[in-house]
């Protein structure tokens, strides 16, 4: 948890510690990334972690471009355009599979 709670402060400024610490862990998604340097397998283990709607996340290592509150069908529409980061998509994926969003009687 010593790494995910170094990433949660960098990411997104939000200081973790005893009295505050409600990462919940939800497992591990595994994709391929195709780069300019070619095809490599990538593995993000996956925590939720539920925050006030008027938390406003600041980056603070420079890799994060924007940090959005959306709704979930609206998370559907951003993960099919051209404006979300690619290594992103399966993790966003991950959680509208968990929460019911998309499951076998969805249109795609």
């Amino acid at each position: 948890q010593e790494t995910v709670i170094k990433e949660v402060e960098e990411e997104a400024g939000l200081e973790l510690n005893a009295s505050n610490m409600k990462l919940l862990p939800c497992g591990v998604v595994s994709f391929f990334n195709r780069s300019e340097r070619g095809l490599h397998p990538q593995t993000e283990f996956v925590y939720d972690l539920q925050l006030p709607e008027d938390y406003k996340p600041i980056n603070k290592d420079g890799e994060v471009e924007d940090f959005r509150l959306v709704d979930p069908h609206t998370l559907l529409g951003l993960i099919r355009s051209e404006d979300y980061k690619t290594t992103s998509i399966p993790i966003a994926l991950d959680w509208l599979i968990r929460h019911g969003i998309i499951n076998s009687e969805t249109e795609g």
